[in-house]
């Protein structure tokens, strides 16, 4: 089943004292934050949606405002909490692309038909993705670049990725 929210950020630290939020992003996309009308504030006890009032970029952090929200005391409460979206209010995706979120645990399969394991994350570096394989009957972990060379087939169907090793990935 696909996952219905996205994290696009984390409370981070008051921001003031009117209850605004530094956020640290999670999304590779800034400008996503300034279109939202609304986010859901999460964590392993409690979610609940907030309309965003205003953003503002400080990098490395996106300072929010939310309506209900105005004094640091309550912003406090919130520190931790992951900063999510709907999947409808998710950035569209181009042809060919898809959210890590869907392809996570997806089986990794070699082109020369070797089970290599589990996909377990993907890191976002400043070059390309990397996806990081696990196989845990070995505990054997790849870590493959995002890249057409290496990333050959996404089937969302069989929930399956088809790699090809370069030369030096596996000791």
């Amino acid at each position: 089943m696909k996952q219905q929210f996205f994290r696009i950020g984390a409370v981070a630290k008051p921001h003031g004292i009117k209850g605004e939020a530094k956020v640290f992003p999670t999304s590779q996309d800034m400008d996503r934050y300034k279109d939202l009308d609304s986010v859901i504030f999460m964590s392993d006890k409690d979610s609940f949606e907030k309309r965003v009032l205003s953003v503002k970029m400080q990098p490395p952090f996106v300072i929010m405002a939310f309506e209900g929200i105005d004094s640091m005391e309550e912003i406090l409460k919130y520190k931790g909490y992951d900063i999510m979206v709907k999947r409808e209010d998710a950035i569209p995706l181009e042809p060919g692309q898809h959210y890590i979120a869907d392809i996570l645990g997806f089986k990794v399969i070699s082109d020369e038909g070797e089970a290599l394991g589990l996909l377990k994350d993907v890191l976002i570096t400043g070059a390309n993705d990397v996806y990081q394989v696990l196989n845990e009957e070995t505990g054997e972990e790849i870590l493959i670049p995002g890249i057409d060379q290496c990333i050959l087939n996404i089937d969302e169907d069989k929930e399956e990725i088809l790699v090809h090793l370069l030369k030096g990935l596996r000791d």
